[in-house]
């Protein structure tokens, strides 16, 4: 994450948030010397929002978790596998 003062952002907006939409990068804007603000793309923005939505459902959480130790013991299906049985439950 790049740093920079409140005047260098001011002056250098437009690229910055160019870099920010088209790279991902981003900025920590400072005031005084302390961190003061950040800037990042919507979309990585939107991410968090949805990330923090989901690990604020423990509930989901614990599904998620069982998934992961199910996939790892090989208890879980390949996206073709689901598939199929999807196919055979609407055949029914």
């Amino acid at each position: 994450m790049t740093i920079l003062p409140v005047a260098d952002a001011r002056d250098q907006l437009s690229r910055l948030v160019n870099d920010a939409q088209t790279f991902h990068e981003r900025f920590q804007i400072s005031r005084n010397g302390r961190a003061a603000a950040v800037l990042l793309a919507q979309e990585d923005y939107d991410s968090l929002l949805e990330t923090i939505d989901i690990m604020a459902d423990t509930g989901l959480v614990a599904e998620l978790r069982v998934a992961m130790v199910e996939d790892r013991s090989g208890l879980g299906v390949t996206g073709q596998e689901l598939g199929a049985l999807t196919c055979a439950a609407r055949d029914d």
